[in-house]
């Protein structure tokens, strides 16, 4: 009995990577060449146009889909959300340790620490380290982790041959 896999046509792949590498390309125009705020080169449009052409890649059929490529997919995805739930650990032992003012050697050093922990852009690039390990980042995680493993099974299934 074969399992059923709910991917999409590997067609949806190339158009994926059509739609995510026309939306780098815009992006990276834009941020050199437009460098004051235009409505055409939004960032925050063309990254995620990249990120659904990404989506759309990570979830479609590779041209010759069977179960070690499944299993592939299966491992590459817990191996990333294991890595964004460590990454996550980390931060927050970081952060805890820093702000009990178990690390800091004197009472002037934390009080420093707290003051930059407080100041507003501190704040977006905690915000920023949340949400990289959140759905997204880890999703980005699976899909190059994947690939890399996709790759590297290609390789050695033609050397062996």
């Amino acid at each position: 009995m074969k399992k059923k896999v709910f991917l999409m046509p590997h067609q949806v792949q190339i158009a994926g990577w059509v739609l995510a590498g026309v939306s780098l390309l815009v992006f990276v125009g834009s941020c050199i060449f437009t460098p004051a705020y235009q409505a055409k080169a939004d960032p925050v449009t063309w990254l995620s146009l990249m990120f659904v052409g990404l989506f759309l890649v990570g979830l479609s059929k590779e041209k010759v889909e069977d179960e070690f490529t499944v299993f592939m997919r299966t491992r590459s995805a817990l191996t990333a959300i294991a890595l964004m739930f460590a990454i996550r650990i980390v931060i927050a032992l970081t952060l805890a340790l820093a702000l009990t003012g178990t690390w800091v050697t004197s009472a002037a050093s934390h009080e420093r620490f707290i003051a930059w922990y407080d100041t507003e852009s501190h704040a977006r690039m905690l915000k920023v380290f949340k949400e990289i390990t959140g759905y997204g980042g880890a999703f980005m995680l699976y899909l190059i982790i994947y690939k890399i493993r996709l790759v590297r099974y290609r390789k050695e299934s033609r050397i062996e041959e």
